[in-house]
């Protein structure tokens, strides 16, 4: 069995207003799209999506606008380089971009076959056809959007080690 992948967006999941985690938030700047931006985020977070990932328990991809310029995130973060979900084709207006993320997580259970984490503040489908493909996948999917402002919680960072534990490879 092969371990999980975890999509992994950036504004609003981890780049977040209040990150509301028991240390205190890290800041910093970096660019995309010609534009620098104020990053916020929760050390503790950080440290526990790169220990995943470090120990195989999970495939962290990235499925964000940053995709492009994600290389400045891994630096910032302590990542090592990861897949990115979402090519220059997916970056181009809103409805594309959620279009590339629900391929993207769609292609890795119908695909390939492996069970899904996809953590996103906006562009998981509450209903319809797509989510039922997603909730009715195997070997499993797990759906977790975060409020904007907070982004991944420490509740819903247990949830997803959960989700890990029970899908270990």
């Amino acid at each position: 069995m092969t371990a999980p992948v975890l999509l992994l967006d950036v504004d609003g999941v981890l780049n977040a207003v209040r990150p509301g985690w028991s240390a205190p938030p890290r800041h910093a700047s970096a660019s995309t799209n010609g534009q620098t931006y104020r990053l916020c985020w929760a050390p503790e977070l950080l440290d526990r999506l790169r220990s995943w990932h470090l120990d195989g328990r999970v495939e962290l991809r990235w499925s964000t606008t940053w995709c492009r310029d994600a290389d400045q995130l891994e630096r910032l973060w302590s990542l090592p380089a990861l897949a990115r979900a979402l090519g220059d084709d997916d970056l181009g207006s809103f409805g594309r971009i959620l279009t590339g993320k629900l391929s993207a997580a769609l292609a890795v259970v119908e695909e390939e076959r492996r069970a899904l984490v996809w953590v996103d503040d906006d562009a998981i489908p509450a209903y319809g056809a797509y989510r039922d493909r997603l909730d009715n996948a195997s070997p499993g999917v797990l759906l977790v959007t975060p409020h904007a402002s907070h982004g991944i919680t420490s509740e819903e960072a247990d949830l997803i080690e959960s989700f890990l534990d029970d899908n270990r490879a």
